[in-house]
């Protein structure tokens, strides 16, 4: 499916909304390529089949209801529910950004602002006072690697063999 620039940049624009502040649910819908916005309370009241809400709902939401009832019955992937972007992935986009700024006084303050390399080595020093704690970071961050790199295979659908599924 390919979508117009303007849908991408409303997608990108949605996946940029926090989702405790949003109170809805994005989803896309893969066959007519469009954003399709839920209020969060409509969509557990359909999921739980809460007959006491939905039969209070107006006429304009009812379709909402039918949406979210298509949602929860699509077992052949037309709608996929649009992600947010982790506050950790703009931290590295203010990052790359600081790297590109070349206005005097400004630059500087940026670049100190995203240093993180002083925050890693300020836990790094914290740690080594702790021999223990280290070496318990040390698993706990090899754990966290190996999620991380099963959970991307996962997505990839890559059997454990690393060949494709």
């Amino acid at each position: 499916m390919k979508l117009d620039p303007l849908d991408i940049k409303v997608i990108g624009e949605v996946m940029y909304q926090p989702r405790e502040s949003r109170g809805k649910l994005f989803y896309l819908d893969t066959k007519k390529g469009a954003v399709t916005p839920l209020s969060k309370k409509l969509f557990t009241a359909v999921l739980t089949q809460d007959n006491g809400f939905l039969g209070k709902l107006p006429e304009h939401e009812r379709e909402d209801a039918l949406v979210a009832q298509a949602i929860l019955s699509d077992e052949g992937g037309r709608f996929m529910e649009i992600p947010e972007i982790e506050p950790v992935d703009e931290f590295y986009w203010m990052a790359y950004f600081s790297e590109m700024v070349f206005t005097p006084g400004i630059e500087e303050r940026l670049r100190k602002a995203v240093d993180v390399s002083k925050a890693i080595a300020k836990f790094r020093r914290i740690l080594e006072q702790s021999p223990e704690d280290e070496e318990l970071w040390r698993f706990f961050l090899e754990q966290k690697k190996t999620e991380e790199a099963r959970a991307w295979l996962e997505e990839l659908n890559v059997a454990r063999d690393g060949e494709l599924a």
